[in-house]
């Protein structure tokens, strides 16, 4: 029994660090030479744009994180990832920023047909 439980501790972790590096966007070392996370751009329904650096992440934070679907124009620039929920944590839906240029995501709700559109300036 104690084996299975440090490789549930083991792939928890692994799990957590991931996830700390796909929700924060990157990280980089400090100054004292260790790792920091940085954290995700979060845009509310309100902002139509936003300026980040290549490996950041953008986050929209919507209502009904499920109800949304995504599209990019041009699609090459982030990889999309979309809203919902997954071992009972809701999750916004995001973007991460693959490469520099302009880019335009659009958010479209499922539910209620609303439409956002955001301009993101990745460089």
């Amino acid at each position: 029994m104690r084996g299975s439980t440090s490789l549930q501790l083991l792939l928890l972790s692994a799990a957590l660090v991931g996830g700390a590096a796909a929700c924060g966007g990157g990280a980089s070392e400090s100054p004292s030479g260790s790792t920091q996370v940085i954290g995700p751009v979060i845009l509310e329904p309100t902002q139509a744009s936003a300026e980040v650096t290549v490996g950041r992440t953008v986050v929209f934070n919507v209502e009904d994180p499920g109800a949304w679907t995504m599209a990019a124009d041009p699609a090459d620039l982030v990889e999309l990832t979309p809203g919902g929920e997954l071992d009972g944590a809701t999750f916004n839906p995001g973007a991460a920023a693959l490469a520099a240029g302009s880019v335009t995501i659009t958010l479209t709700n499922g539910t209620s047909g609303e439409v956002l559109t955001f301009t993101i300036t990745i460089k």
